[in-house]
Formats: C-alpha cells, structure tokens, sequence
C-alpha cells in the first residue's frame, strides 16, 4: 500500500510520483529518498527536464568532482576513459580529452596516433600540433581548417 504521501509509489514508503507540486527526492544515498517534499535539501537542485512526468530534487552537478558527471537519477558517475571533464556518458560527451586523446577531426575524444598510425579512417586522431584538422566554427556551419588546436 502506497503512503498517503505519495501519488503513486514502487513500494508502500518510496514514491514514484508526488501529488501536486511536490518534488521527488532522487538522490540515493539521501534519507529522504523517494520522498515528496516542497523544497529540495541543502546540496540538491529541482530537476523539472530529465523526467517530465515527475520534478525531483537531484544533487547539483558541481557536487561531482573532476572526473564525475551527474548522471539523470542524481548520482555521480565517471566520465568515460576519453574525457578528463564531461557532462554525460561516452567519449561524445567529453568536455576535455583526456591525455593521449583528441578530438580535433572529430568532435570527440578519440586515442591520438602513436607509432607511425594514420589518422585515414579515423581510427585514431592526429594529436600534433602541427596537424591540419576540420573544425566546426562556432558561428558558421561551414568547415574550416586550421593547423592549430582551438
């Protein structure tokens, strides 16, 4: 049975849904979790975008460190082997490329050539820096080129 608190629950004390404008508390590690309250705790920001049936309270993202994202249930997970920060899942969210990676053909961080590779097929990127790369400008949707890192 679903607490009164609750608009709809996965278990009698843990709401799936809130009634209102109650915002579920999201965060794992929380003693409020899965609870419907009117304002997030200290450390946490209303989320009304990753799930729009429900509005919860999740971590803020700045809480994970270097390294971290905040994924959409309001835990840190690690950025992938490509990335030294990202803002999601997989090398196509990097903000930074990790060392030994680029991402200046691309648009993501791919593992630079090492020992005679080539960067034809795009198996790998040219990470020096006298390298001819595409790049997307951010005011144009043409391609440029250009010889040095952005």
């Amino acid at each position: 049975m679903c607490s009164p608190h609750c608009h709809s629950c996965t278990q009698a004390e843990i709401c799936e849904t809130c009634p209102g404008a109650k915002l579920l508390v999201y965060v794992a590690h929380s003693p409020l979790y899965g609870k419907c309250v009117d304002k997030c705790s200290e450390g946490e920001v209303p989320d009304y975008e990753t799930n729009l049936v429900q509005a919860r309270c999740v971590l803020r993202a700045e809480r994970c460190g270097v390294g971290y994202y905040l994924n959409s249930i309001g835990k840190c997970d690690q950025c992938d082997n490509a990335c030294t920060t990202c803002h999601g899942p997989g090398a196509l969210s990097c903000d930074t490329c990790a060392e030994g990676y680029g991402n200046r053909s691309t648009g993501y961080c791919r593992q630079c050539c090492v020992n005679g590779q080539s960067p034809n097929g795009y198996r790998c990127e040219d990470c020096s820096p006298n390298a001819k790369y595409p790049s997307y400008g951010h005011h144009s949707s043409s391609l440029l080129y250009s010889s040095s890192p952005l």
